[in-house]
């Protein structure tokens, strides 16, 4: 994940932390999602905690696992964008990230489902899911990539339209959208906090809908994504909510956590609430 080191460096590196810091533990590399959950079937009374190493993408494919277990979750983020771990407050160095799991707190956590696919951080259908398809298509990594990779595409981009129904009754129509996203925390990654209202543990969604702003707002929109301002952009609208259905004219491209995927015309999706036990180096609401 993130600059693509090799796996054997990755476990050398952390192997050497790990010792270090704590003694009562093991290493179970993988490369391949459907060995996952063979290995953690594996993982016996002894152990509290299943930490992953990796980015988003990694996270994900570990916590959904974990769903409903009596083992916790940790990070140790090495991806590109680790929205996750950024939110919790965890080091990208891996000794301080590990020495900060050691002496965490346990926090129940919710996590979203977008079309039957778990989500920790958030979801959507229109900008951010071209560029993770296009950034997992290329096999880029880091956020510089990733930032230059976004602002081509929004040169170039056009106008989305769907409705969102919210509680199965509620509709509120999107045209002319450059993001419709499903939130469960604040971040996209990267320090962009798509969602800055949004908490992990709060029993809610939130919808975040940004209309495509003229060229010359551009400036104002990423300053905001970044100093978790934009909400107060006069081109979003945040909806809170437990039940949402996505409509679309067409099926097309989706991202989940950062990880793009086809999804269809008609995309529900609903909260799991507490649904898994999360390290956290301080309780984050």
């Amino acid at each position: 994940s993130g600059k693509r080191r090799s796996l054997d460096q990755t476990i050398q590196d952390n192997e050497t932390t790990f010792r270090d810091y704590a003694p009562g533990f093991d290493i179970r590399p993988w490369d391949d999602p459907n060995g996952l959950d063979d290995l953690l079937d594996k993982v016996d009374e002894s152990f509290d905690a299943v930490i992953a190493v990796g980015g988003d993408g990694t996270i994900n494919e570990v916590a959904k696992r974990l769903i409903g277990s009596r083992l916790a979750l940790g990070v140790i983020p090495t991806g590109s964008g680790n929205g996750l771990a950024r939110h919790l407050r965890i080091s990208r160095k891996p000794e301080v990230a590990l020495n900060q799991l050691l002496t965490a707190e346990i926090m129940d956590m919710d996590v979203g489902d977008f079309d039957v696919r778990l989500f920790l951080n958030s979801a959507g259908i229109v900008l951010d899911a071209e560029v993770a398809k296009i950034f997992d298509d290329k096999d880029l990594g880091g956020m510089a990539a990733y930032i230059s990779l976004t602002v081509s595409q929004y040169l170039k981009f056009r106008g989305f339209a769907c409705d969102l129904i919210v509680a199965g009754h509620e509709e509120s129509p999107c045209r002319d959208m450059l993001v419709v996203g499903i939130a469960n925390g604040p971040q996209w990654g990267g320090g962009a906090k798509i969602a800055p209202l949004s908490r992990i543990s709060d029993g809610y969604l939130g919808a975040v809908l940004l209309e495509k702003p003229a060229i010359i707002d551009v400036p104002l929109l990423a300053t905001q994504l970044f100093n978790g301002s934009i909400h107060k952009h006069p081109n979003v609208r945040n909806v809170k909510g437990k039940v949402f259905e996505i409509r679309r004219a067409q099926a097309g491209i989706a991202q989940v956590d950062g990880e793009p995927l086809l999804k269809g015309t008609h995309i529900p999706v609903q909260i799991k609430e507490k649904a898994i036990k999360v390290l956290a180096p301080r309780i984050v609401k």
